[in-house]
């Protein structure tokens, strides 16, 4: 038997050089082991938590974003285009 529910959280990143945590959304297709899944169609919420475990912000990843690093001033990830052609992507963030 099968779980009726997914789980709120399905991935998880650690931004070494910042000492963080990015918790993101469960998105069942990620679950297949050892595959590079399409990334999402839609954007998505990730939570980043200190080394303490304490919140510090939310940040919205666009849509076709599949999140692969976090570090203190950027993500770093795999996109699709809209010819669906997978690309590197970089965003910088900025801290307030």
């Amino acid at each position: 038997m099968f779980a009726t529910e997914f789980p709120a959280f399905g991935r998880f990143v650690a931004a070494w050089d910042s000492d963080e945590l990015w918790i993101g959304p469960m998105i069942p297709q990620d679950e297949t082991l050892g595959v590079l899944n399409e990334p999402p169609p839609n954007s998505t919420t990730w939570s980043v938590f200190s080394r303490d475990g304490l919140w510090l912000s939310d940040v919205v990843l666009p849509a076709r974003f599949h999140l692969m690093d976090a570090g203190s001033d950027y993500v770093l990830g795999v996109m699709r285009d809209g010819d669906d052609v997978e690309f590197v992507a970089m965003y910088r963030l900025y801290r307030s």
